[in-house]
């Protein structure tokens, strides 16, 4: 891990009308069965192909994801379209152990922090415990700041390490409280379950973590590229607050085989206004350079969790009044015992 990467709301109400294929408001209550039911339901003549490192609806057929994995289940939502091996499922209480991955500037982190926050268990970045390792003056915080002021980068055992000791740490203080919860119809028990938000980022982490936890849902959030680039150029922040905005206003149409997308800009407050600055390493350059990096990297980490039937690709085509609605009940759907 470099030194880059170290010291770099309530849902909205709605309901999925699968004739237009779109979400539409209705009263509380009633939205997260209605859209429950909506995703269960499969639609024909809809085939998967690849598009970088996701995927998009096209009419014609319906195909398999190359996997030896099982049949795919294909459950297109509006736009978005999520594909993932198919496996058994059973009555018994699930505890949600989640990865979240995806390319930088795609939004996993604020996503994963409100889906943690959900379903009521902890939201890890490794980076957060070793800058906490760092600040509380850690024999372990004080050989990281080493290491990394000469340059090192902290080895994959102190960081697997660390983590490792924060899960047990947080699985012992749920103890034996009663965290349980149905959420779509399946129970769900925060206690020892986690969102590790951005990590592992290597397939041999990926292994390492095996070696300790069994993980049961790889979400692998993605975006067209032409999009991300311009959501990351649209970012912004407070340095007052810390506060941070985005005031790219983006819009695609639906065409050749693409889902229509639209982002409205994360207004900036008033008491913010004329203070936001751009971010040193929101340049294009950058961007287009980090985007290659992560490609290049997290190719070998899919295929570890794909070939294991953990991964599930989801297209982020909205803002987040519109994806958390989604993606929620996706979670749900595709964790596994």
């Amino acid at each position: 891990m470099s030194l880059t990467e170290i010291f770099a709301e309530p849902l909205k109400t709605c309901n999925f009308d699968s004739k237009q294929q779109k979400i539409l408001a209705m009263p509380a209550m009633s939205w997260w069965s209605t859209l429950a039911r909506a995703a269960g339901r499969g639609v024909e003549g809809v085939a998967s192909r690849t598009i970088g490192h996701g995927t998009a609806a096209t009419p014609s057929a319906r195909t398999a994801w190359p996997t030896t994995q099982g049949p795919t289940v294909l459950l297109p939502l509006r736009s978005h379209l999520v594909t993932r091996s198919a496996s058994s499922r059973s009555p018994s209480v699930t505890v949600p152990k989640i990865v979240f991955l995806g390319p930088p500037g795609v939004g996993k982190g604020t996503y994963a922090k409100r889906i943690a926050k959900w379903l009521g268990v902890p939201h890890v970045a490794v980076g957060d415990l070793i800058r906490n390792e760092v600040k509380a003056g850690t024999p372990l915080g004080k050989e990281v700041e080493n290491t990394v002021s000469s340059g090192g980068l902290v080895s994959d055992d102190v960081v697997l390490g660390l983590l490792k000791g924060f899960l047990e740490e947080s699985g012992e203080a749920s103890g034996s409280a009663s965290a349980t919860q149905v959420l779509h119809g399946k129970t769900i028990d925060a206690s020892g379950g986690y969102i590790l938000d951005g990590f592992p980022r290597t397939a041999k982490q990926a292994e390492m973590l095996s070696e300790f936890q069994n993980v049961n849902l790889v979400l692998n959030l993605y975006l067209r590229e032409d999009v991300l680039i311009e959501k990351c150029l649209g970012r912004r922040i407070c340095p007052e607050c810390n506060g941070n905005y985005n005031v790219a206003d983006i819009y695609r149409p639906a065409e050749n085989g693409k889902p229509e997308i639209v982002m409205p800009p994360l207004s900036v407050p008033e008491g913010c206004e004329g203070k936001v600055v751009t971010r040193k390493d929101d340049t294009e350059e950058v961007v287009l350079n980090r985007l290659e990096i992560y490609r290049r990297e997290s190719e070998p980490l899919e295929a570890y969790y794909r070939e294991r039937g953990l991964l599930v690709d989801f297209e982020i085509t909205g803002g987040i009044d519109h994806t958390l609605p989604v993606l929620s009940p996706t979670v749900i759907r595709e964790l596994r015992q």
